[in-house]
């Protein structure tokens, strides 16, 4: 893999579209400590494989809301091109959909999908994880510069952690891992089956006791059905003798209760004879009345027929009266509509009237009131051209204030930086000869340190004098902002009186706009007002009331005739005579009708009579026909009682049978149940039985066998690994130090162990170049080792400040390191001008305010 071209916008301090096209061979990025050069780094992580473990806070430009990188790399003589977006949402930077040019064919992926595909072009045997960065790239490809000792002081058990996922052999860890813990659950398993089968023996005595049980049961239950069956023979053979007695007994039974009622019948019949008998004499008399009633009607008749005409006239007559009462009704009722409508017209036109006063009074009123509109609007005029210019005094004011408050921040800052840098000159004169450079951090000399001094009291001379400017300046600002605070003051207070005049001129706006509206309602009242004087006078009003009133007259003056009519037929009818002749005619008429219902009356009434005579002979011969068979039949109930009282015996028994049968079978219902429940149970503790066994069969072949093998092999692989590790290890640590006193090795756990005459050190007792030797030779033995292991070509290696507190040997012998490497494109980021010499390519960063600029430098 080899990086051809970046491209940074907004990332970190690369505010504009920044490339950098990066070439074959020694690549050095060049410049001050905080200038922006490991950003380039970070950049080409990001774009290969997303933030990571990255926060998108410390990736994202301050201010800016999205940015992006664009990196073209070459895999195999194959280019391509990625493309990764960061944008922030609130408070919140998370990545964009980023897209991939292969084969000159633009692909867009989601986050994790775009990881997955760059580890398959780079040819890194890596599950992808969006949370984290590309293990195998940290170590074997880029490592930032503050992991670059962090290995070195790592606890041994995390650091081989590391190591495994970076040499894709953690695999081997994991089946152990997963393996203990299934011996864990097994065990686990093993003591809960364990639990539940260890009474499976106590179950299958009981389950045994329980067959018996309902064995026995059973054998109760058929002995039971036998001596039903026997029972039953003898019951149907007494029921054949009873049915043959029944019908006897039913006769007799009969007999005991028709013969009593054929008694009754007899005697109840003749009673009715003598009855009929004596109504029939009573009809006759009726009958007998009724033709002598006949004679004394054909002489009423003649007077009852002329008062039954004068009736009928008076039924001609009722509805023209019907019609002369509606009449007079409704000529009521509009001569009283005429005269309310009247006065409400008179008192409609005394409301109006008094309203109209009261209607001018307010007008005039109202229009004292606002003679003072014009001097106000005259008033406004001129406060609103004097306030004109408040405004523009305002804007003034605040930019007056802006300009202080910049000149203060400024005179801040630079107190700030000189007391910084004085704490800093004050601690190197504390430390004398010796003192770490706050620039490059070299060690300096007294001649420095004094130089160092003068140029900072000259610096420190220049901002004091510049402090006083600005101090001088705020001053001037201040004395304008006071008199321009007085004037804005005096137009503020025209304000408040101009919005106190507007108050006013709005109520006598609304003041005269209410007398206009009062006037027209004015004028709308005395409209009305004559109106309704002219229709009073000339009573044109309730036009349509008058007309039906008119009309109703005409029409009474015909039905008032019919109505005396009436009334005088009326009187006629009344007269005593009259009523007694139609009640005396009506009560004889009645009773003339009643003589056909009496003839046939007196018809049925024979009929009847000559019925009871044939009915009563026949029960009396009936009745002496059942008294006989009685008395020939009345021993068959006694008979049938001593059958059934034998019958209800057996029954009775036959039941309490029955009833023990269905409480065995209940019982027996249950122990089955329980025995069913008895069987699962022994079943399924014969299973857990089997279960545990096979359970520590497996138990005893992982921990015996498979955990053991499996710790084996990844011991020969890491010690594979390990040998040929420590071979690079003291290779690249030697070339470096060029020293015989201090040696290096890593033991089985890949702790770098460091020795000096025979005697062990810790890495924290090392000098700094020494540290960094061991650090670098660590890290440049895994790179390779890493490399190797994951198949991966030789082309690419970036190393971020690889030579912190190395002296100027060290930095020529790191060159030999490097040459050894054989790597196509190696990419250093680094402060030390001393590396220029045997780079290919160099690149100077340079910081301006808060952004990094990149410019070709050549060696």
């Amino acid at each position: 893999m080899l990086i051809k071209k970046i491209s940074l916008h907004n990332i970190r301090s690369y505010k504009e579209n920044t490339e950098i096209v990066i070439p074959a061979g020694t690549i050095l990025f060049q410049g001050d400590i905080g200038c922006g050069k490991s950003t380039i780094l970070s950049a080409i992580e990001f774009a290969l494989f997303g933030l990571g473990d990255i926060d998108g806070n410390n990736l994202l430009r301050s201010g800016e809301k999205k940015g992006s990188v664009l990196l073209e790399f070459q895999v195999k003589n194959n280019n391509y091109q990625i493309f990764r977006s960061i944008i922030r949402r609130d408070k919140k930077v998370t990545q964009a959909e980023g897209y991939i040019v292969e084969e000159d064919v633009e692909t867009t992926y989601s986050v994790s999908e775009m990881k997955s595909k760059i580890l398959k072009i780079i040819n890194i045997n890596e599950k992808a994880q969006t949370r984290t960065t590309s293990v195998i790239y940290r170590y074997a490809i880029f490592t930032p510069q503050e992991m670059m000792k962090q290995i070195l002081s790592e606890v041994p058990e995390k650091r081989l952690g590391i190591l495994r996922r970076a040499f894709n052999i953690e695999e081997y860890n994991t089946v152990k891992t997963n393996a203990e813990t299934f011996l864990d659950w097994s065990t686990g398993e093993m003591s809960v089956n364990f639990g539940i089968s260890k009474d499976l023996q106590e179950k299958e005595t009981s389950l045994y006791e329980l067959y018996k049980e309902v064995g026995f049961l059973t054998a109760d239950v058929e002995k039971d059905q036998v001596k039903i069956s026997e029972l039953d023979k003898k019951t149907k053979q007494l029921k054949e003798n009873i049915d043959s007695l029944k019908p006897k007994q039913v006769l007799v039974l009969q007999l005991q209760v028709s013969i009593p009622l054929l008694n009754i019948t007899i005697e109840r019949n003749q009673n009715t004879l003598k009855q009929e008998q004596e109504r029939f004499e009573l009809l006759k008399g009726e009958r007998d009345s009724i033709i002598t009633k006949e004679h004394l009607l054909e002489k009423l008749k003649p007077a009852y027929e002329h008062y039954i005409s004068l009736k009928d006239k008076l039924k001609e007559l009722e509805p023209t009266v019907k019609l002369h009462d509606i009449a007079e009704k409704e000529k009521t009722k509009l001569e009283q509509f005429i005269d309310n409508e009247r006065r409400n017209l008179e008192s409609e036109t005394n409301k109006l009237t008094e309203e109209k006063k009261a209607e001018l009074e307010k007008i005039e009123r109202e229009e004292k009131s606002i003679k003072e509109l014009s001097v106000l609007e005259e008033k406004e005029l001129s406060l609103k051209k004097s306030i004109s210019e408040l405004p523009t005094l305002r804007e003034k004011s605040a930019n007056i204030e802006s300009l202080i408050s910049k000149n203060r921040a400024e005179g801040l800052t630079m107190e700030g930086q000189i007391s910084k840098k004085q704490k800093e000159i004050e601690q190197i004169i504390s430390i004398g000869e010796g003192a770490p450079c706050p620039t490059c951090r070299q060690k300096m000399s007294l001649s420095h340190i004094s130089k160092v001094k003068a140029e900072f009291d000259q610096e420190k001379l220049g901002v004091g004098e510049h402090i006083g400017y600005l101090n001088s300046t705020i001053t001037t600002y201040e004395d304008k902002k006071r008199e321009n605070k007085i004037l804005i003051d005096k137009l503020e207070s025209k304000e408040e009186y101009l919005k106190t005049i507007q108050r006013e001129l709005g109520k006598l706006s609304e003041k005269k706009d209410s007398i206009q509206r009062s006037k027209k309602t004015l004028q709308i009242r005395e409209l009305r007002i004559n109106e309704n004087i002219q229709n009073l006078s000339k009573q044109n009003y309730s036009l349509e009331e008058r007309r039906k009133l008119s009309q109703i007259l005409k029409e009474m003056a015909i039905l008032t005739k019919a109505k005396e009519l009436y009334a005088e037929t009326e009187q006629t009818i009344s007269k005593p005579e009259f009523d007694r002749i139609e009640f005396r005619y009506v009560e004889n008429l009645q009773e003339i009708k009643r003589k056909s219902k009496i003839e046939k009356a007196i018809q049925d009434v024979n009929i009847s009579i000559d019925a009871l005579k044939i009915e009563i002979n026949s029960d009396e011969r009936k009745l002496q026909e059942n008294e006989a068979l009685f008395n020939k039949n009345k021993d068959a109930k006694r008979d049938l009682e001593v059958l059934e009282d034998t019958m209800g015996s057996l029954e009775k028994e036959m039941s309490e049978i029955r009833q023990r049968i269905s409480g065995r079978r209940s019982e027996l219902k249950i122990l089955e149940s329980n025995l069913h429940e008895l069987e699962k149970e022994v079943k399924d503790k014969k299973n857990r039985h089997q279960n545990m066994q096979i359970f520590q069969q497996t138990n005893n072949w992982l921990e015996q066998h498979f955990i053991p093998a499996v710790q084996d092999i990844e011991r020969h692989v890491l010690q594979s690994i390990n040998e040929e590790f420590n071979q690079l290890f003291q290779r690249w640590f030697a070339i470096l130090m060029d020293t015989g006193d201090i040696s290096v090795e890593a033991d089985s756990n890949f702790t770098p162990i460091i020795t000096q005459s025979g005697y062990s050190l810790s890495v924290t007792s090392l000098s700094g170049g020494e540290k960094t030797s061991v650090a670098l030779a660590y890290r440049l033995a895994l790179n390779t080792m890493l490399k190797k292991v994951a198949g991966m070509d030789n082309a690419l290696l970036i190393l971020d400040e690889p030579t912190d507190g190395f002296g100027k040997e060290q930095l020529i012998r790191l060159r030999q390191v490097l040459d050894e490497l054989k790597s196509a494109q190696i990419i250093m980021v680094s402060h030390e001008r001393e590396l220029e010499s045997f780079v290919d390519k160099i690149y100077r960063v340079t910081k301006d305010g808060n952004q990094s600029r990149i410019e070709v430098g050549y060696n």
